[in-house]
């Protein structure tokens, strides 16, 4: 679906395939920045038609965590009859390749915005759906330093903190759990390095990229989109249902101004073979 359709609403665009009863309710949903036309129009050079390399591009997402896992054409359905906001992957062609980068951010059936790879990581970690990935950040004291950890399971929860007789000072803890492998770096030599000091500090590092990427984030979705693709709606629902029922039928304008405090841990369990 290209861009300019998908901002005019896609729920008109999905009807037919929703009520066929031979439609799968798995076929995949992507977003073209362009024309839809465009990447159907390319040939793959491992695979013989567009449409099965499309199908396939969201099974790598246990490695990489930049792109949606879930394109289904139920998932969205699902979605869009529960009036909770969510993110579909956007995909660009080249001559010979079609890659998925970010996400579109929908409020209701409607596209409102564009998510980087970064930000859809953040997404994907507050919304505790995070399968696998790497996350990049400086080396502490090296310039030019850079150093990777390949995440092996990640946990999110949120608490939410709800102040005040109108039930609108809502303050929602993101409490974030991350493990894995110290996997590569650049522009250091660890030999000798490799101790429970370092080791510590590059948790922090790792650690403050998480928070500072999901901040990022969050404030950008809350200022310029104004969708809640975190979900923050559902956790209020389930964990605070009086104030919900309040607050629920007016939850557009109070999700904009909603506080977002996030805490990060990181635990690295193996270094690699460095002697």
């Amino acid at each position: 679906i290209s861009e300019k359709v998908a901002r005019k609403g896609i729920e008109k665009v999905l009807d037919f395939f929703s009520r066929d009863p031979e439609m799968r309710r798995r076929v995949r949903i992507f977003i073209s920045e362009g024309e839809a036309k465009r990447i159907l129009d390319v040939q793959p050079r491992i695979e013989d038609y567009s449409s099965i390399y499309l199908a396939r591009l969201p099974t790598n997402s246990s490695q990489n965590s930049r792109m949606v896992h879930k394109t289904d054409l139920g998932e969205a359905l699902n979605f869009i009859h529960s009036g909770h906001d969510f993110a579909l992957p956007k995909v660009v062609a080249t001559k010979d390749e079609i890659k998925t980068s970010g996400a579109a951010a929908f409020k209701g059936d409607r596209m409102v915005g564009w998510l980087d790879e970064l930000e859809l990581e953040a997404v994907k970690f507050i919304r505790n759906i995070y399968i696998g990935g790497v996350v990049v950040t400086k080396i502490p004291g090296v310039e030019d330093g850079i150093m990777l950890l390949e995440v092996n399971k990640a946990q999110c929860k949120i608490i939410p903190i709800v102040e005040g007789d109108d039930g609108e000072n809502i303050l929602f803890k993101v409490q974030i759990e991350v493990e894995g492998d110290y996997s590569e770096n650049v522009n250091l030599h660890t030999h000798g390095k490799m101790d429970a000091a370092f080791i510590a500090e590059v948790e922090k590092a790792f650690a403050s990229e998480v928070r500072r990427v999901c901040e990022k984030t969050v404030k950008k979705v809350q200022k310029d989109m104004g969708a809640d693709v975190f979900h923050f709606d559902h956790i209020l629902e389930i964990k605070k249902p009086r104030v919900w029922k309040r607050i629920g039928p007016k939850w557009d304008a109070v999700f904009p101004n909603v506080q977002v405090e996030v805490e990060v841990d990181v635990d690295i369990g193996l270094i690699g073979n460095v002697k």
